[in-house]
C-alpha cells in the first residue's frame, strides 16, 4: 500500500533543489502562469488539490484516489509551484493496458492543450509498444510542437518529445534525452523507506519514483518559460544540454539563458 504526504518528507534525502541550486536563482523564479497539463488519474476529488482545470478524456470519471496524479502534481508545486496545473483524466484500468486506446487518449489531450493554451504536457506511464499506435503517437507529438506545446512523455524517444530518463540509464543518450534524478518526496513507500534506512542508506531498496521524472523536468521546462516565455522547443532542448552536467542542471541553465 503507498501513502502520501502533501507536503513531502524533505528531510528524507537531499532535495532537487539543494542538489540543482534551483532555489538559488535570482529572481526568484516558480514558473507563474505557465499552464501545465498532467495526463494521468488518482487526481483525488475538487478539494484534494487547487488545479487551474480538470477534464475527463476517459469517459469513465475521475476517481477521487489522492495516487499517481495527485502526487505528480504535488510534485510539480514543489518545482514550479505558481503553475497552472491541469488534471487531464486520461487513464482507466482499460486505457493502461491498450496502447491504441492510450494514443487516441493523447491526441484528445493535445487538443484539449491546444483549445486551453496549455504550454506543457507530461505522461508517466509504461512505454507504448504497439507498432501502429507508435506511428499515430509521431504524428500526435507533431501536431503538439507544430502548436506550441512541449510533451514529457516517459518512454518516448520521439524527437519531437523531451525525455525523461533515470540517472541508471546507460543506452545511448540522444539530444532530446535528459537524466533526471528519479525520486519523488510526496510518494513514497514507507517498508522499503524503512529498509533503506536499517541499511545506513547503501542499500538499493529506497523508493525510486520513475514517474517523478517528468513532472521535475516539466517543471524546470516551466522555469525557463517564466524568464523567457518566447523559447521554442528546438531552444529549450539546446539550453538544457548546454547547462547539464551528469544531470539536468537547471541553475546552469538559467545562468546561460541571463547571458543570452
Amino acid at each position: 500500500m503507498f501513502y502520501f504526504f502533501k507536503n513531502g518528507n524533505k528531510k528524507a534525502k537531499t532535495s532537487y533543489q539543494t542538489v540543482n541550486g534551483s532555489l538559488g536563482i535570482k529572481p526568484k523564479l516558480t514558473g507563474r502562469n505557465v499552464k501545465i497539463g498532467i495526463i494521468d488519474w488518482l487526481f483525488g476529488d475538487e478539494n484534494s488539490f487547487n488545479f487551474a482545470g480538470r477534464v475527463d478524456l476517459t469517459k469513465s470519471g475521475f476517481l477521487n484516489n489522492c495516487e499517481h496524479g495527485f502526487a505528480m502534481a504535488s510534485t510539480l508545486k514543489e518545482i514550479a509551484p505558481d503553475s497552472l496545473i491541469y488534471a487531464i483524466n486520461g487513464i482507466n484500468r482499460d486505457i493502461i493496458k491498450d496502447d491504441q486506446k492510450r494514443v487516441e487518449i493523447l491526441e484528445k489531450a493535445v487538443l484539449f492543450a491546444i483549445e486551453n493554451n496549455i504550454k506543457i504536457l507530461t505522461h508517466s506511464h509504461a512505454k507504448i509498444l504497439d507498432e501502429t499506435a507508435n506511428k499515430k503517437l509521431d504524428k500526435v507529438l507533431k501536431r503538439a510542437s507544430k502548436n506550441g506545446i512541449i510533451t514529457i512523455f516517459l518512454h518516448c524517444e520521439n524527437k519531437e518529445n523531451l525525455c525523461p530518463v533515470s540517472t541508471t540509464y546507460s543506452g545511448k543518450m540522444k539530444s532530446n534525452f535528459f537524466k533526471i534524478f528519479e525520486y519523488d518526496f510526496n510518494f513514497l513507500n514507507p517498508v522499503a523507506y524503512e529498509k533503506w534506512i536499517e541499511s545506513n542508506k547503501t542499500d538499493n531498496t529506497q523508493f525510486l519514483s520513475w514517474s517523478s521524472m517528468g513532472v521535475i523536468l516539466a517543471g524546470f521546462v516551466a522555469l525557463m518559460l517564466e524568464k523567457k516565455p518566447e523559447l521554442t522547443q528546438k531552444e529549450i532542448i539546446s539550453l538544457l544540454n548546454s547547462g547539464r552536467g551528469k544531470v539536468v542542471n537547471i541553475f546552469n541553465t538559467i545562468n546561460l539563458m541571463k547571458k543570452q
